[in-house]
This record gives C-alpha cells, structure tokens and sequence, in this order.
C-alpha cells in the first residue's frame, strides 16, 4: 500500500507546486523600462558623450535582466561595464544601470533594450541614435613657471566640441610624453631654450593640430 502511495503522493506535490508557481505568475505585474533619453546625438567613435541611463523597475521586487536587442546589424555597440554586450542577460543591481552607446558609423539607428523579470515577462523600449563625423579637438597650452626650473604645464583650456578629450600628448625638445591629466610638472633640469609641442586626442581618436610654445629656462 505505501508504495501505492508514494507516487500518487510525489504527483500531488508536484501538480501543487505547479499550482502555487501558476498562481504566481498569474499575480506577477511585468517590469518596466525606460530611458534617460528617447534619442542620442552622438559621433562615430565617441565613447563617452553616448552615456545613457536603464531605469528598470518591478512592483514585486523580482529579480530582473536586461539585454540590448542588435536592431542596427552592427553599426552600434552597447557597452555595459566596459564590455560591449548584445542579445546578453545582464543583471540589474539598483534602480538604474548605466550604459554606453557608441555608433561605429554615421546615419541613424534604432537600438531595442529589453528588461524581463524572473517569470519571463517583459517589457521593452527603443533608443534613436543618430551619429555625425567627429570634430577634432583643440589643444591650448599655458607654460607657467612655479620654482626654479619647475614648470606647470596647464592644458586645461583643451576642448573638444562633440565629446572629452582623452589623451594629451607632449613633445619637449624630441622627448614624447602622453597622460591623461590636463597638468603637469616638468623640470628642466638645465638651462637653454625649449620647444614645447602639445596636441591633443578625442576619445575617438581624432587629433588636434600641434602647437609649440618655447621657455627660456635659467
């Protein structure tokens, strides 16, 4: 008799937790997505102005992924984390996820961001994103003495008009030197005249003009 009743009892379980996990699905509210922004204007290649927020929210709490649906054929990428994701189930942490979106080419396209929670449901919206070419930047140099043979190197007035300058890239009498800060100390260590050249280099690559400036060092 009890072996009877084991599976008979195994089936009644099973069809309760399909009961109670059908209930459940049934009183589940969708998650929500929306955007920072409907629409980006970004340049090819920059990969900084194309920042977009994820605000993802679920009545229940549930845990929710998102994924960004390739409607461009590959002419946009996504990046999450550093890491360019497409058709991927990223786990949302916190009521916004920050993205970046960076077109490969010019023209306009259409990027589907999808959230879902943990009964499958989901929600999604579209993102505009329409690209232009890249405008250089440009390079301003101040040469400021501070002590002695000391010198400040102020590239602070760099701009970049359609994104953030990335890299600025000096040459003091043929020595090359690159960082990522707008100052920077030198010491001349001996006297004589010096030819300072500096450009600069948006995120996306493009390069300013170089400019010289020359310091008589005592």
């Amino acid at each position: 008799m009890k072996k009877k009743l084991i599976p008979l009892l195994v089936a009644y379980v099973l069809s309760a937790c399909s009961d109670k996990y059908d209930s459940l699905y049934d009183l589940d509210t969708p998650p929500s997505i929306k955007l920072s922004a409907n629409s980006l204007n970004v340049n090819a290649g920059n990969l900084v102005a194309g920042r977009l927020l994820l605000i993802c929210t679920d009545k229940e709490n549930n845990q929710m992924n998102f994924k960004v649906q390739d409607t461009s054929k590959g002419k946009v990428s996504v990046f999450f984390d550093n890491k360019e994701i497409y058709n991927e189930a990223i786990p949302i942490i916190g009521d916004t996820t920050k993205v970046y979106v960076v077109p490969k080419q010019i023209g306009s396209y259409l990027i589907k961001f999808i959230v879902s929670d943990r009964f499958g449901k989901e929600d999604s919206v579209k993102l505009l994103v329409t690209s232009g070419a890249n405008q250089p930047p440009n390079a301003v140099l101040q040469l400021k003495n501070t002590n002695g043979r000391e010198y400040l190197f102020d590239a602070s007035g760099s701009s970049d008009p359609d994104g953030t300058v990335k890299y600025f890239h000096y040459e003091i009498n043929g020595s090359l030197i690159t960082t990522t800060s707008p100052t920077m100390k030198h010491i001349f260590y001996d006297a004589g005249t010096y030819n300072v050249k500096l450009f600069v280099e948006d995120y996306a690559g493009e390069k300013s003009s170089v400019i010289t400036q020359t310091v008589n060092v005592l």
